[in-house]
């Protein structure tokens, strides 16, 4: 049976079964109750009233008298009119058995039977305020917080003195929309924050005073002063480490690349580490390495090349040069001038077995004979009117140069010095030594240069002795000592031209020294 059924009826009409209904129905609801209570951690009352005023539960401790004045309002016309779901009645006093105030939030919602055409009773919730304002507070930041419903009363706050008043009552002022604004409250002056909740049937307010927020704020800021400036230096160490890990051997082997020579081993590097930076160094040094092994594989093959080359200029008399000079020699015979003739022919050989015989680097001494033997056969074999002088010191007689390296510019000198000019021509070859080089001058008192005999070789001329051209003899100088040696031109058109040729003072441990056997 229905329990609102047995609790509708008079007591004198339950007979034995339905009363031991009515006790059945109690006890479930008792552990239903405690269930709920214990569930949720907070102690909720119950209480299941009959439309005909009998209580048919509940758990709340109320004296008999202040429970039924409490309980006079919920009355069959108030249970007939309200809704079928829970609705919000407000905060309600009830007197406990000791005489004190007790505050409630009470909900109420009709229950109905199945045998019975009309509403059989209610069930009133009470959650206890104090459980609220529990819930409203909070250890970590102390604030101020009321609980309000629609009509802007107060129904729970961390001040207990509020309950039950308007908010305007309290604060003379009117609640704010959702959002913040300050206000001045008892000669301070606070931040209130809104939020409704429940479809905007409550509304929650949080009260600070400003000088609490400062006081917060600038222990916040404090904090993440000190926490930014903490991970600030962490990070610089941190950074200023790896820069350093990273920058120092970079700078080391920065400085390394800009101070290699090349032409000298520098020391390996350790090749036990497996440091990125310092792997890079030993790939460095490797190609540094290669490097050399090219550049000194590179520089055997010119110098094999160039002595190639050298030999090849050498051989190559000119067949104008000894057909002409021979022609001469025949002449000679017929006209009877044996003499003549045997002073070309051993000018020739001699000519012949300097250039072809000795080596690539001769005495000077030696030079300016091969010259003279040339100058010989030049001055027989034309009758060329030119006169050569030599002012050589003796300190330099001994002193080497490349072999062939007077003849061409002295060649060139008389192919294009002395050619329609209507003076007697003059050479004259002098030499001067100081402290770091050797400075040779061929001087001519011909027609001055048209064009840079460095830059472009006159072949097309049958005096010519060989191949070996000034541009040829300049670029063997700058070869074999360096850049900064070599031949200028110094000319005055129509008066003089002179060919300066700049030696070192000496050679560490490339000169090959004077054997008089070689010559002989």
């Amino acid at each position: 049976m229905d329990y609102f059924t047995i609790l509708n009826k008079r007591k004198e009409e339950l007979d034995g079964k339905e009363l031991v209904s009515l006790l059945e129905h109690l006890r479930k609801l008792n552990g239903i109750c405690d269930s709920i209570s214990f569930t949720r951690g907070i102690d909720t009352k119950f209480t299941l009233l009959s439309v005909s005023g009998n209580i048919a539960y509940t758990n709340l401790n109320a004296s008999d008298d202040h429970f039924k004045k409490y309980l006079e309002k919920y009355d069959s016309h108030f249970i007939r009119n309200i809704d079928s779901l829970f609705q919000f009645i407000g905060i309600e006093e009830v007197k406990g058995n000791k005489n004190e105030s007790n505050y409630f939030l009470t909900w109420v919602k009709t229950v109905d039977s199945k045998y019975l055409p009309e509403t059989s009773g209610i069930i009133i919730v009470n959650l206890p305020v104090d459980e609220v304002i529990k819930l409203m507070k909070t250890e970590s930041v102390p604030s101020t917080r009321v609980l309000l419903d629609k009509n802007m009363k107060i129904i729970a706050s961390t001040e207990p003195q509020w309950l039950t008043k308007s908010f305007k009552s309290v604060f003379n002022a009117d609640i704010p929309e959702n959002g913040q604004v300050t206000l001045d409250y008892s000669d301070k002056r606070y931040l209130l924050t809104n939020k409704t909740i429940a479809d905007e049937e409550f509304a929650v307010v949080d009260i600070k005073p400003l000088t609490d927020i400062s006081v917060q704020f600038k222990d916040v800021s404090k904090n993440l002063l000190l926490f930014n400036f903490g991970i600030i230096t962490i990070f610089i160490l941190v950074s200023v480490r790896i820069a350093r890990g990273i920058s120092i051997p970079l700078k080391r082997l920065s400085i390394a690349m800009q101070n290699t020579d090349l032409r000298v081993k520098g020391k390996k590097a350790d090749k036990s580490t497996r440091n990125e930076v310092e792997l890079l160094e030993q790939n460095f040094d490797k190609m540094k390495q290669n490097i050399q092994q090219l550049l000194k594989e590179n520089l055997d093959k010119e110098k094999e090349k160039r002595e190639a080359e050298l030999k090849a200029l050498y051989a190559q008399i000119s067949p104008h040069f000894l057909f002409n000079t021979l022609n001469s020699v025949r002449r000679a015979v017929e006209l009877n001038k044996k003499e003549k003739a045997s002073e070309i022919i051993l000018a020739l050989i001699n000519l012949l077995k300097i250039t072809l015989k000795s080596k690539n680097m001769i005495p000077l001494s030696l030079e300016i004979e091969n010259l003279k033997n040339y100058i010989k056969i030049l001055q027989m074999r034309h009758g060329t009117s030119f006169s050569v002088e030599f002012n050589i010191p003796e300190i330099l007689s001994d002193y080497e140069i490349p072999k062939l390296l007077l003849q061409p510019i002295v060649e060139n000198s008389i192919i294009h010095a002395f050619e329609g000019l209507n003076r007697e021509g003059l050479i004259s070859i002098n030499a001067e030594m100081e402290p770091d080089k050797v400075i040779i001058y061929i001087y001519d008192n011909g027609k001055g240069l048209v064009t840079d005999p460095l830059k472009q070789d006159h072949d097309d001329k049958n005096i010519r002795f060989s191949s070996i051209g000034v541009k040829n003899v300049n670029q063997r100088i700058k070869a074999h000592y360096g850049e900064e040696y070599g031949i200028k031109y110094e000319s005055i058109p129509g008066v003089s031209t002179t060919a300066i040729i700049t030696l070192p003072a000496f050679m560490e441990g490339e000169s090959e020294k004077y054997d008089k056997d070689n010559y002989s």
